[in-house]
């Protein structure tokens, strides 16, 4: 991109992520879903990275949470929590632990090979901080924007996995956890709804996030929320009570004092161990615990070495979230080609901005046909949904009109071969959907009935690829398969 577009498409950006942050952390009604959100940040996050002289105070990707809503009170937080940062790839995760090891031992004068992690799913809700003194329950609260949250102790108190007093006589606590909502709650929720003929709720994420902000606690106790502690924080006051040297003892702290914890936890030894563990759950697997996982959060679990490694302005250096890879990205539609398959229909194909897809670069994906475009109303230019058919063809299937600036420009209908130049027409036998060559002699569908006849699924030709039969039939040798055999 030129620099003006680079400056035009951070703006834009900037803009479009920040009306989005709003909607999903402040009215907890997302217009885009998690993955496309991930995908436009971590768009802007490399965006930023390239040009360092674009970089701004106020960027999305400086910000850690969302504006406080009035319904509630404000509560300031004894300490400041943090958002972890996020890595989408092992390449990602050894420059994280390259970057600890190089600042410890230049900040901190420590020389370590390896550090030890403590692993757990990042549970898919909302992040609550509870505050106990001398035992008892006596605040609880939303992250907000990292200094300040919402006041929502009265709901709190209705979650039953949530203690109101642990065994602990004095002092002041705070233990820090994800209220969630399982599956089978959320699809009774969404079936009493549908009954009533109310609108659907997204996904139980916004489920539980919604029924936190309820001002009416009676139907905070009915939704059945869970909540799964991770962590404890405490003043000096309390270290000798407390006695907790790692994350390992800070999950068996909070089961001793009567807290939920999540026992999918691994401590690993080293990244493999770590990739191994992810790899474990970045599958079907996941799908098959109660509660949404979107990755694994890794945490140092020596409290000393996480202490040394300290803080950036927004996330704790000893801590990373290792995302799933995206099943669903979003990226920008540049263009678009025309295929002619060998039967002669003509697809309709999307030149995409480069993004990754489940593990590959994408760049080109399938529009189907142009009743597809009509009903998608996609035009070039357009921010664009992009996930793989079957987990292999690239397809585009939603567009983010949100993103529009006013550029874009309509995808016109074509009337005649983009090869040979013959007429086109619809095929009649499928309700009119597909267009298609006439052409028996078009460059195209010979090519790739050649292609089609040496592929596995039939004659299984060694050697003789798409790419082979191109050269072959460019340089005169092959003009029908039965050349094949000249």
């Amino acid at each position: 991109m030129k620099k003006e577009e680079v400056i035009h498409r951070i703006e834009d950006l900037r803009k479009k992520l920040d009306m989005h942050r709003i909607a999903y952390h402040v009215y907890d009604k997302p217009v885009i879903s998690d993955d496309a959100y991930d995908s436009l940040m971590r768009q802007l996050v490399d965006l930023e990275e390239q040009y360092p002289e674009l970089d701004d105070i106020n960027s999305p990707t400086k910000r850690i949470g969302g504006v406080i809503l009035n319904e509630f009170v404000k509560v300031k937080h004894k300490f400041k929590q943090w958002s972890y940062d996020n890595v989408f790839s092992f390449e990602e995760l050894k420059k994280w632990e390259e970057r600890n090891l190089r600042y410890l031992e230049k900040e901190r004068n420590k020389s370590l090979r390896n550090i030890e992690y403590l692993c757990e799913l990042k549970i898919d809700g909302l992040k609550i901080i509870l505050e106990y003194f001398n035992g008892e329950l006596v605040g609880a609260a939303t992250r907000g924007d990292g200094e300040e949250g919402e006041d929502v102790t009265e709901n709190i108190k209705t979650i039953k996995t949530i203690p109101l007093s642990i065994p602990l006589k004095e002092g002041l606590l705070f233990v820090v956890g994800e209220v969630w909502l399982s599956k089978k709650d959320f699809n009774k929720i969404n079936n009493e709804r549908s009954e009533n003929g109310e609108e659907l709720y997204a996904n139980p994420r916004n489920v539980a996030a919604g029924t936190i902000r309820q001002l009416d606690t009676s139907i905070v106790a009915k939704r059945n929320l869970k909540f799964f502690a991770y962590d404890i924080l405490y003043d000096d006051n309390l270290i000798k009570i407390v006695s907790t040297k790692s994350q390992l003892a800070i999950n068996q702290k909070l089961k001793e004092y009567g807290f939920l914890v999540n026992e999918r936890s691994k401590l690993c030894k080293n990244l493999d161990d770590i990739e191994k563990y992810y790899k474990d759950w970045n599958n079907q697997k996941r799908y098959n615990e109660e509660y949404g996982i979107d990755g694994v959060v890794i945490k140092t679990n020596n409290l000393t070495i996480a202490a040394d490694l300290g803080y950036t302005a927004k996330s704790p250096r000893g801590g990373i979230a290792y995302k799933f890879q995206a099943e669903e990205v979003a990226t920008k539609l540049l263009g678009v080609t025309f295929q002619v398959g060998r039967t002669g229909v003509v697809t309709p194909v999307a030149e995409l901005e480069a993004v990754q897809l489940a593990g590959s670069i994408v760049k080109r994906a399938t529009l189907h046909n142009f009743d597809e475009i009509e009903r998608l109303g996609v035009k070039i230019g357009d921010t664009v949904m992009v996930r793989k058919a079957g987990d292999i063809i690239p397809q585009v299937f939603d567009v983010l009109t949100s993103f529009r600036g006013g550029d874009e420009r309509r995808i016109s209908q074509l009337k005649n071969c983009p090869v040979c130049d013959s007429d086109l027409k619809k095929d009649e036998s499928d309700n009119g959907v597909k267009i298609i060559c006439q052409n028996e002699k078009c460059e195209a569908k010979i090519v790739n009935k050649i292609i089609y006849f040496a592929s596995r699924r039939v004659a299984n030709i060694d050697s003789l690829g798409e790419s082979t039969v191109q050269a072959l039939f460019d340089a005169g040798y092959i003009k029908n398969i039965s050349d094949i055999y000249k």
